[in-house]
């Protein structure tokens, strides 16, 4: 397993990919967010490779983007309002006492399996 870090701009995920691709083409490419996923795509299509026949593509984030994409992205929606509403929950405690104890917040994900993980049958 090869794991590359990237700024999460889809501009990342296209180096990402490319240098993935410089050594070979990978079963499949996981993507620490959806643009990154995204600019990772347009790589694989330029380079004729075919997603998902050839590689599987996920991303995380549940953008509206990687439902339009071709193929359409897999991906981990998270409930964006919900996250926002938990950080400003934390930061309002933290500023009310720096010394409280850390939060740890679950919020629900959602799976969406899409073309980008599907191979044909």
């Amino acid at each position: 397993m090869t794991v590359l870090r990237g700024d999460f701009t889809r501009a990342s995920g296209r180096r990402a990919a490319e240098e993935l691709l410089a050594a070979g083409v990978p079963a499949a490419l996981i993507a620490a967010n959806d643009q990154m996923a995204l600019g990772a795509l347009d790589v694989l299509r330029g380079a004729g490779i075919r997603v998902p026949d050839d590689v599987l593509v996920t991303g995380f984030d549940g953008i509206e983007a990687a439902a339009l994409s071709q193929p359409p992205l897999t991906t981990i929606r998270q409930p964006m309002i919900d996250l926002g509403r938990a950080a400003v929950q934390v930061l309002a405690r933290r500023l009310e006492n720096a010394e409280a104890d850390p939060v740890v917040a679950r919020l629900p994900l959602q799976i969406l399996l899409r073309e980008s993980s599907q191979r044909p049958v």
